[in-house]
């Protein structure tokens, strides 16, 4: 029984740090190029004047949820925020 859990736990603390390496690499490049974020966003249908700021407020909002993800205090919050963007981007 406590083999499964620690088993369980592992896993889990795993897949939290991929995808925090996921949402610092896409975050970064957001936050690192959001002229060319912001293009992608106008072509999505976002107003033109709000592109670049969406873009660096996502890649902002995104390298914060990659650092929640790697604090295991903190990888409940991080995935509630991950798991929102990532319906966002639907």
């Amino acid at each position: 029984m406590e083999e499964s859990r620690r088993g369980k736990q592992t896993a889990a603390a795993i897949c939290g740090v991929l995808m925090g390496i996921v949402f610092l690499v896409s975050g970064g490049w957001k936050v690192l190029s959001p002229f060319k974020t912001g293009e992608v966003l106008e072509q999505a249908q976002v107003p033109a004047e709000l592109a670049v700021i969406g873009a660096v407020a996502l890649g902002t909002i995104e390298l914060f949820a990659a650092c929640l993800l790697f604090v295991p205090q903190f990888r409940r919050a991080g995935g509630f925020i991950a798991s929102a963007l990532m319906i966002f981007f639907i």
